[in-house]
């Protein structure tokens, strides 16, 4: 279209300068003005040219902003998701606040009953030091050289009771003579599973005696026991471990009965070491006892003041032990304050960050799309 115009105008001036000619004569044609209309056509394609080569990189950089936009935006939807989640996972300081107040309070009161033990404490210490002389001195000396013998009786008899709970005891005739009446009655079941249902036949006792002598062959306290069984007042009279028949039943009362007897006696030997070691105990608690009264008695001498310092002396650990462990749980009960309140920064932090960013490439989109229509 500009082309067509610039032609016309041409050709409009031509026709005019053909009329303003003197005499009324034809002109000649007009050809000096063609140059100028070629040069007008040109820089009108170079415009055209330029203004589609603007849109087409218009085009590309908007395409480009608007997918940013929308990587931004899923990125924020998932910031903000996951950011939610991590918030449900905190602890809720709503319900922490009443614990967190109690706490507070707490160490405050016990801190100040610290305090105040800690001023009447100093209060007394040089008074009671001063009173802590002589007698008393030589009485508390004599408390802990007896409290260290009896730590270590009570170490002896918690040994001796584990062995006789053990059956560790030094090994007694009675105990030997006791393990080995249990071995005969174990080898006897092994050899007359026949002989317990039926009477046994003639081959059938020869193998049960013959094996059980041979048995007790081995190991003389075998065959002692078995005679000392054999010699109880029930047992039949002038049976041996040669002679008997191990095939009657009777043999297995026997074995039980002389079981009996030498399990109680062992009980017996082990229960003397105990008893033994119990009653040094004992002598040592009634000395403990003793000297215990004895200082008591020496501390009302002293006075109320010198009792009350024992008596602060003695609560004073367990009251700064208190206090600590309060302090203790309310530091860590701000710590996991500090934690939520850090943890929700920071997810306010991201968030804006990730806004900001989104909001500068919405308005960079806003701003190439219109530069494309100002190219319209």
């Amino acid at each position: 279209m500009h082309r067509a115009r610039i032609v016309l105008l041409t050709l409009l001036l031509a026709a005019c300068n053909g009329k303003d000619k003197p005499g009324g004569g034809k002109a000649p044609p007009a050809l000096a003005p063609a140059p100028e209309a070629g040069e007008a056509e040109r820089k009108a394609e170079e415009a055209a040219a330029a203004r589609e080569a603007r849109r087409t990189e218009l085009l590309a950089t908007q395409t480009g902003i608007a997918q940013r936009v929308a990587a931004l935006e899923a990125a924020y939807k998932e910031l903000a998701a996951a950011n939610e989640r991590e918030a449900r996972d905190l602890p809720d300081p709503a319900m922490l606040r009443p614990r967190l107040s109690r706490l507070i309070q707490d160490v405050a009161n016990e801190k100040s009953r610290l305090d105040q033990m800690e001023r009447e404490y100093e209060e007394l210490k040089k008074l009671a030091e001063s009173s802590i002389t002589g007698d008393l001195k030589t009485l508390r000396a004599e408390r802990t050289a007896i409290e260290a013998r009896y730590q270590e009786a009570q170490s002896g008899w918690r040994v001796a009771l584990d062995e006789a709970r053990a059956a560790r005891v030094e090994e007694s005739p009675v105990k030997r003579e006791l393990d080995a009446v249990r071995a005969v009655k174990e080898k006897w079941f092994e050899l007359t599973p026949a002989a317990r249902r039926k009477t046994p036949g003639a081959q059938e006792g020869k193998a049960i005696n013959d094996g059980l002598r041979a048995w007790l062959a081995e190991k003389p306290i075998r065959k002692e026991v078995v005679d000392k069984v054999l010699a109880q007042e029930v047992a039949p009279k002038g049976k041996t471990s040669a002679n008997y028949d191990f095939g009657e039943l009777d043999f297995y009362l026997l074995l039980e009965l002389m079981e009996d007897v030498l399990d109680k006696l062992n009980i017996a030997v082990e229960s003397k070491r105990l008893k033994g070691e119990e009653e040094k105990l004992r002598a040592i608690e009634a000395e403990l006892d003793a000297i215990s009264e004895r200082i008591a008695k020496k501390m009302t001498e002293g006075g109320g003041d010198l009792e009350k310092y024992e008596d602060l002396a003695s609560r004073l650990p367990n009251q700064r032990s208190k206090t600590a462990d309060l302090q203790g749980a309310l530091s860590s009960m701000r710590e996991t304050f500090s934690r939520i309140e850090e943890a929700r920064q920071g997810h306010l932090a991201a968030e804006e960050k990730a806004v900001a960013e989104l909001n500068a490439a919405k308005k960079d989109l806003a701003a190439a799309t219109a530069a494309l229509k100002a190219l319209d």
